[in-house]
């Protein structure tokens, strides 16, 4: 026989079957076009003995969500319905060619068979079902929880980007000042440097100014003192001349009186005593003339004297005037070097609160 024939004729067997009727060979003889009945019968046999490998085990629809276990007893529960239709079908057949009365014995006994099977069968599918209800109801709650956690492992992926973020935005600004604490503290000590260096330098054009104007002021109070002296033992020796020349006047004024007393007496030598008193007239002049002249050069060195002296009060009060300024500056630079230093302590106390508070973030995450 071949084989379009052979599938034809068990496809109609399974349309029989699926149909809730028992395969006849009859029926299967008129609906195949076959030649006898002892063809069929064969055909039909064949069809019995390959109806489990053609059925095989069913895919479960709920596959991904039934245990492995149940699945497996499901698989188990199938093969055993498909050879108890099996050994149904082999015992209809052999119960074909039975007498009656076996036939209605092997029946009966095969009718209780299949219904304490089918009991048992109706048990455990029972007890599957209900099975397979509390592992939906496990699984369903399974899903809740799992629902529950993928939510509160959102939240919990949400806040810690957050504060990762946080984190990131602290360290970004902690470093931010960091660096614009470095700058403002180089740019302070440059600053510091450069007013020390200033001040120092100033301090020193200062003390060199201050030792050349006392060095100055030295040289004149020496050049004064000598001045002075020069001319204290000028005016001493003006002063001794005008003494003797006043006491040469006052001799000569004696002697003019005496001269002059004499002159009644002595008219006889009228001439030569007109001439010497005319000698003694113009040396009366010359050495008032130079006694005039010693008392300008006396009234010259007292001036002189006056000016050195204002000119060394000048120099003392612009020293003075100078050292004060110079005290000054130097008080002012030492101010604006606390001002700095607290301004200092100030960053740092901000830049330690925020390491501190990093600290914390830090701890937090």
């Amino acid at each position: 026989m071949d084989n379009p024939q052979k599938a034809q004729f068990f496809a109609a067997a399974d349309a029989m079957l699926a149909a809730g009727r028992n395969p006849e060979p009859e029926f299967l003889l008129d609906q195949c076009r076959l030649n006898d009945i002892a063809e069929a019968e064969e055909l039909l046999s064949e069809w019995r003995k390959g109806l489990g490998n053609r059925l095989g085990t069913p895919r479960s629809p709920i596959a991904g969500e039934v245990p492995e276990s149940v699945q497996a007893m499901m698989a188990r529960l199938w093969q055993a319905a498909v050879d108890e239709a099996t050994d149904r079908a082999n015992l209809i057949q052999q119960i074909r060619v039975q007498p009656e009365e076996a036939q209605a014995k092997a029946c009966d006994d095969a009718l209780r068979e299949s219904r304490g099977e089918i009991s048992e069968l109706e048990k455990r599918y029972g007890e599957l079902e209900r099975r397979f209800e509390a592992l939906q109801d496990r699984a369903s709650a399974r899903e809740k929880e799992i629902e529950s956690l993928k939510q509160d492992l959102s939240q919990e992926r949400n806040e810690h980007q957050r504060t990762a973020q946080m984190h990131a935005n602290v360290c970004q600004e902690l470093a931010q000042l960091q660096k614009t604490h470095q700058d403002a503290q180089k740019v302070f000590e440059q600053r510091l440097k450069d007013e020390k260096r200033y001040s120092l330098e100033a301090i020193a054009k200062a003390e060199v100014d201050t030792r050349h104007y006392r060095n100055a002021l030295d040289k004149l109070r020496d050049e004064s003192g000598r001045a002075e002296a020069d001319l204290s033992r000028q005016l001493s020796g003006v002063e001794s001349q005008l003494g003797k020349r006043d006491a040469k006047i006052d001799t000569l004024t004696t002697q003019l009186k005496l001269t002059s007393d004499e002159l009644g007496r002595l008219k006889s030598e009228d001439v030569q005593q007109n001439k010497e008193q005319a000698q003694l007239s113009s040396q009366l002049l010359a050495e008032r003339n130079k006694v005039k002249r010693l008392e300008k050069q006396v009234l010259e060195g007292e001036q002189a004297r006056d000016k050195v002296a204002a000119r060394l009060e000048a120099l003392t009060a612009e020293s003075s005037k100078r050292e004060q300024q110079l005290r000054s500056q130097l008080q002012s630079s030492e101010d604006q070097l606390q001002k700095s230093q607290s301004s200092l302590a100030t960053m740092e106390k901000r830049i330690a609160a925020l390491e501190e508070e990093n600290r914390r973030l830090k701890n937090r995450a």
